[in-house]
């Protein structure tokens, strides 16, 4: 890395990182620009202090080494959702404008995290350039992540239930329409209202189970391939060996079956009342 500070011409070497991580779409490391080289003239937006102001000036630099992808697990704190340029420290101080970069720890006493966090911000505030990282700022982000993402992920599992409900309902209503003539001609033939009711209701809960078997089927791959993906990441990355070990969701695929059983024998009581009122003679003339 020392050899970057030496630059045969105007352009200053820097070393590039030129992978970015995909968290949305299939969460693989991708290249952002495909025809980048060593040697190559790149031109980059640096932050420039100018009194109390930041501005962005357009440099070029010399591309003197491109980074692995196992830079993502060794690097600073982007973890590959950005593209990295890294430069001589001479040469980043002299076109920012700033002529010192200071770093000061501070150990509070126990029970003073808070006044301490609380007075070195005060004095921070309307500090140009200054930055302040506390482990109860990162507990105090962490214990909001978790609230937020705990009322996501309800959310959203409400929703996911609710149109799954709604679909059982209007799938065995449908069903149960088609079926009007086939229903007509069972009653005429001698079975009961409730005996009609009954193998209705039945044949909903082996819909329900059927489709609680085949999500806790693919569900349960989904998972199986999260946990390869990350034990891939820590064994590369970390050379970790104890890696998290894959354990099929039992527990909520329980509590999912369960509540689509439940769903289906609703959803099927409600349109077997129908079917009870049935008129045997209209049930014969409705044809498909």
């Amino acid at each position: 890395m020392s050899s970057l500070n030496n630059s045969s011409d105007k352009y200053p070497n820097a070393v590039v990182y030129n992978y970015y991580y995909d968290i949305l779409n299939n969460h693989k490391l991708e290249g952002i620009r495909k025809d980048l080289n060593v040697g190559d003239i790149i031109t980059i937006r640096i932050p420039v202090a100018k009194g109390d102001k930041i501005t962005y000036e357009e440099q070029n630099v010399r591309v003197g080494a491109l980074l692995k992808q196992e830079w993502i697990f060794r690097g600073d704190s982007t973890r590959g959702r950005y593209m990295e340029v890294i430069l001589p420290q001479k040469y980043l101080m002299t076109i920012s404008g700033k002529s010192t970069y200071e770093q000061i720890s501070v150990q509070s006493k126990p029970g003073k995290d808070t006044y301490v966090y609380n007075r070195i911000n005060k004095i921070l505030e309307n500090k140009p350039f200054a930055e302040m990282e506390s482990k109860l700022s990162y507990i105090e982000t962490y214990k909001n992540f978790g609230t937020r993402k705990l009322k996501s992920d309800f959310l959203i599992v409400s929703l996911i239930l609710l149109i799954a409900g709604m679909n059982v309902y209007n799938t065995l209503k449908t069903n149960l329409l088609i079926r009007t003539n086939e229903f007509a001609t069972l009653r005429a033939i001698g079975m009961t209202a409730k005996q009609l009711k009954s193998m209705i209701i039945k044949e909903s809960i082996i819909y329900g189970l059927l489709s609680s078997i085949i999500a806790a089927l693919i569900g349960g791959y989904r998972v199986y391939r999260f946990y390869k993906m990350l034990n891939e990441d820590y064994s590369h990355g970390f050379g970790a060996t104890h890696l998290p070990q894959f354990k099929f969701p039992v527990i909520p695929i329980l509590l999912y079956s369960a509540i689509v059983i439940v769903i289906c024998i609703l959803s099927s009581y409600v349109s077997a009342k129908k079917v009870e009122k049935l008129n045997i003679v209209e049930g014969l003339n409705i044809t498909e």
